[in-house]
C-alpha cells in the first residue's frame, strides 16, 4: 500500500545519500567490486545521480585491464583462525558485476542525456 510505498522511497532516499557519501575522491568505493555494486545501486535507486555514477563508471573503466577483465576481489569472507580464513570471490565474478554495472551506468548515463 501506500505507506510501504512511502517507506520503500525513504529507505531508498537514505541509501542513495550513504552511497554518495562514502563514493571517494577518485570516484571509486574502495575497490571494484565495491564500486560495481554501488553503482548499480545508484543506477537502480536513482538513475538521475549523474555525477556519481560518471564518477564511478570513470573509475571502473580506468581499472579495466586490457582483456577486459579487472582484479578479482573476495565477494565474501569466511570467519576462520589465521589460515583458515578464506575469501571467496574471482577474477570473472568481479568482471561481472563491474561490466553489468558499466553497462547500466551507461544507459543511465546515455538516457540523460540524449
Amino acid at each position: 500500500g501506500p505507506s510501504a510505498d512511502a517507506a520503500v522511497r525513504r529507505t531508498a532516499e537514505a541509501v542513495v545519500d550513504r552511497l554518495r557519501a562514502a563514493q571517494l575522491a577518485d570516484g571509486s568505493w574502495g575497490d571494484p567490486l565495491s564500486t560495481a555494486v554501488s553503482v548499480s545501486a545508484l543506477t537502480r535507486l536513482d538513475p538521475g545521480q549523474l555525477a556519481a555514477l560518471e564518477r564511478g563508471l570513470r573509475w571502473l573503466l580506468d581499472e579495466q585491464h586490457p582483456d577486459g577483465g579487472f582484479d578479482a576481489v573476495p565477494l565474501y569472507v569466511v570467519p576462520g583462525m589465521g589460515r583458515r580464513q578464506r575469501a571467496h570471490g574471482s577474477r570473472e565474478l568481479t568482471t561481472a558485476f563491474a561490466l553489468a554495472a558499466a553497462r547500466g551506468a551507461l544507459h543511465a548515463l546515455g538516457g540523460a542525456r540524449g
